[in-house]
């Protein structure tokens, strides 16, 4: 993992950590909280979505993205950390490159399975029960809304704001930024990892699907830490988000045949037992590597 603090003198290098993490969760803190507030007083008809045009709301989703997370990431960065931005995305090679896809294939499969788990949870009949499903369904309209896909331009629309935007803009915040700094001020790289983890699954406010996002995190997160590279993880989370919007959209134009409920559940169980040895395998020639080359 690299050190964002290392142009700082030692002396203050762990107050600007616990000054950079006090800023992120206290700014994604708010952010959260305004959600959470404005979605349970504020009631949105989905036909106020669906009015809209796919491709504006994807392009809205897009800025909100950049303005959200690599601006914010960039401002933490120079001004608070005094840490070269342009060292986040060191050269890749193709080795790290196949074995960063393979690793993010294989543990699709697997996390799949805990997403239907995790989707099929039940939290009785609560405030809170009933205001996550609701929030969790009107997710799913706007997303099939955006992700119906009328054209070339449309598709090329949605990979830009769903896979590659999210995959550098989450990155270098979760893990450039407050993993690390976790890492700085805790000491031990496991809990960090863990803790930006859930903190990247929270801030999403898909309470069923925390436990396969989390996970996500976490494995991006250890791809940061024993690479020492940002950019595996933000390939990792390339594929993850942009195999899916693939997918959909070849089953659109009927180049292959997956309904989307098929897409929504999990492998079975052989599979996942088949795709699990397969994403440990190459985790842990992943994780030889970067020791080898260390």
């Amino acid at each position: 993992m690299q050190d964002i603090l290392q142009n700082l003198p030692q002396e203050k290098q762990n107050n600007r950590a616990w000054i950079g993490l006090a800023i992120l969760i206290g700014y994604f803190s708010i952010y959260t909280a305004f959600n959470i507030i404005a979605s349970s007083l504020v009631e949105i008809d989905d036909s106020v979505f669906l009015s809209q045009d796919p491709i504006s709301l994807l392009i809205t989703q897009a800025v909100i993205q950049v303005l959200m997370f690599i601006v914010v990431a960039i401002l933490i960065t120079y001004l608070i950390l005094k840490f070269d931005f342009k060292y986040f995305f060191p050269g890749v090679s193709a080795k790290e490159v196949l074995l960063t896809t393979g690793i993010a294939i294989s543990s699709m499969v697997i996390i799949s399975a805990v997403g239907e788990w995790n989707m099929n949870l039940e939290f009785g009949e609560s405030e809170f029960a009933q205001w996550a499903r609701k929030s969790e369904d009107q997710l799913k309209v706007i997303t099939e809304h955006i992700t119906n896909f009328q054209s070339i331009q449309h598709f090329l629309m949605a990979f830009l704001a769903v896979a590659i935007i999210p995959a550098i803009a989450e990155e270098l915040v979760f893990r450039g930024l407050i993993q690390s700094l976790f890492t700085k001020v805790l000491k031990n790289h496991h809990i960090s990892i863990w803790l930006t983890g859930l903190i990247f699954a929270a801030i999403h406010l898909q309470f069923f699907g925390l436990a396969p996002r989390m996970l996500l995190g976490v494995l991006f997160g250890y791809l940061y830490h024993w690479s020492g590279k940002l950019s595996t993880a933000i390939i990792g989370h390339l594929i993850n988000n942009g195999l899916a919007i693939v997918l959909l959209y070849l089953t659109q134009q009927d180049v292959i045949s997956i309904s989307p409920e098929q897409m929504e559940e999990s492998a079975p169980w052989p599979a996942v037992l088949i795709f699990g040895i397969a994403a440990a395998f190459l985790l842990s020639r992943f994780y030889k590597y970067y020791q080898t080359d260390a």
